[in-house]
């Protein structure tokens, strides 16, 4: 508590979006990203705000050189930066972890049907898996579990495996559920 992104965050909420449809939008990304928690939203906006602040503070020097062409182009092109370097971030993260998700995905599926073949029912099975794949594939696990989570919170099955299709964003982990 009390830390920058906790003073920032009456700042954040008011630039977070403001239209449902986006701010679902943002979650969404966000999620495929790994970043699902309550607050993700806002600490994405103080990390926004905080490298505009940082972009900005780059185009002093071509204030200091007192040509107003040259401070225009550098505000520009700090301004994009800031606005752009956590958009790149976000992509980048979200495009790893679907790649790792991607290729744990075949062994996901073999340890979930050996276990249903064992008698385990499918909760059994997701629950078990999950456990198994914490340590060696962790982006997995995390899914498979915040799945888990759903389905005891008493989401239907077929709507827990839904939301963990959007969540992940691949199209072999969409054909499966």
């Amino acid at each position: 508590k009390g830390g920058l992104v906790d003073r920032l965050a009456p700042l954040a909420r008011r630039l977070r979006p403001s239209d449902e449809a986006e701010l679902a939008g943002l979650r969404l990304k966000l999620a495929q990203a790994g970043l699902s928690s309550q607050g993700a939203v806002e600490l994405y906006a103080v990390v926004q705000l905080l490298s505009f602040a940082a972009a900005g503070a780059l185009a002093i020097p071509w204030f200091l050189l007192g040509d107003p062409g040259l401070l225009l182009i550098g505000l520009a092109s700090c301004a994009a930066v800031g606005l752009l370097l956590p958009r790149m971030w976000l992509s980048l993260r979200t495009g790893s972890r679907r790649e790792k998700i991607s290729q744990s995905l075949a062994s996901t599926l073999d340890l979930l049907v050996t276990c249903m073949e064992a008698g385990l029912g499918l909760e059994q099975a997701v629950e078990r898996v999950s456990m198994e794949l914490k340590l060696s594939e962790a982006e997995m696990a995390e899914e498979l579990q915040l799945t888990l989570h759903e389905m005891h919170a008493g989401i239907p099955i077929s709507e827990a495996f839904r939301k963990l299709s959007q969540r992940v964003g691949l199209e072999e982990m969409h054909m499966l559920c």
